[in-house]
């Protein structure tokens, strides 16, 4: 009976490969189209929950970049990135954006966030992140993201064989000062040092599209941190 298992493994594991490469690839063409048309929309949503309940926060990422660069979201984009400093939070923060329909989808952390932290909400159908920075020595902002470990291939098997995920760190230069740019005609917040950011992040030439930039190769800010688990929650939306 095993044996026979194995050999139907075997056979039919490559149609399973070729079936979840087709599904994942409907689901992100499914995503990207959502997040095409509501996107600005959510954009506008959360800085307008943000800004009227006092909570600072500032473009992240890609759409810093974006903000920067396009005015708008870059051409590849699916989700939102922010950033905010970890002294600015509150739990308040997780009420006030569910009471304006921002949902609370993923957690991320690592020892009880006195090291990381990270906030994904999802609304319309599009998801929102907070990366949390945190006041390094010299003077610059880090922030942690997770990734699966190096043995996994999703996070699901990453927390059962390992407990959670791979935390690594970003550090950037983040200024704390805000000022606000136009994106697709709003006003939105990004930080006052914003092309040393980026140049920091995408390369001097980050104004100038690079359709195969691969931020694993790219950035050199990336330290891992094996000697850390991050702790993941899912919750149900």
């Amino acid at each position: 009976m095993k044996k026979k298992k194995e050999i139907l493994k075997k056979v039919f594991y490559p149609v399973y490969l070729v079936y979840r490469y087709f599904t994942h690839d409907l689901k992100k063409k499914k995503e990207n189209r959502n997040f095409l048309k509501n996107g600005l929309h959510v954009l506008v949503d959360f800085d307008k929950c943000m800004t009227n309940n006092g909570h600072k926060y500032s473009l992240a990422y890609g759409t810093l970049l974006g903000a920067v660069r396009e005015k708008g979201f870059i051409p590849h984009d699916d989700d939102i990135d922010t950033w905010m400093w970890i002294d600015d939070y509150s739990p308040k923060l997780i009420s006030d954006l569910e009471k304006s329909g921002f949902k609370l989808k993923f957690s991320f952390s690592v020892d009880n966030d006195t090291v990381g932290k990270q906030d994904t909400f999802i609304y319309k159908g599009v998801l929102v992140d907070i990366f949390y920075l945190y006041k390094e020595k010299n003077g610059e902002g880090c922030n942690i993201v997770f990734t699966n470990q190096p043995d996994c291939s999703n996070r699901a098997e990453s927390v059962k064989k390992h407990g959670g995920l791979l935390p690594f760190k970003i550090t950037l230069p983040v200024s704390k000062k805000i000022i606000r740019t136009d994106f697709c005609g709003h006003m939105m917040p990004i930080p006052d040092n914003y092309d040393e950011i980026l140049k920091r992040r995408y390369g001097t030439d980050y104004m100038i599209p690079q359709p195969k930039w691969n931020k694993d190769k790219s950035d050199q800010n990336h330290v891992y941190l094996y000697d850390k688990l991050g702790t993941y929650i899912e919750y149900d939306v």
